[in-house]
């Protein structure tokens, strides 16, 4: 499930928020999927002709790698 706005909230901004302070996430990054060990996020530092690249974070490891280079491949 990607997150994003429903009728609970902003889950895409709670989740980030949680993300930043449990696992030391680093500022620009926007989780648009987690999945208990991992997440997607977009990686908002690296913009590249209006798009963002989506990234694998590792909750143990950290930055992990480029899966896309933006959302919509």
């Amino acid at each position: 499930m990607i997150l994003g706005y429903d009728s609970h909230g902003a889950e895409v901004v709670e989740q980030t928020k949680e993300y930043r302070t449990f696992y030391k996430r680093i500022p620009g990054l926007v989780v648009i999927e987690y999945i208990d060990e991992y997440s997607y996020c977009l990686d908002t530092n690296k913009m590249v002709d209006g798009e963002y690249p989506v990234i694998l974070w590792d909750n143990h490891e950290g930055y992990g790698y480029t899966a896309v280079n933006n959302f919509l491949q």
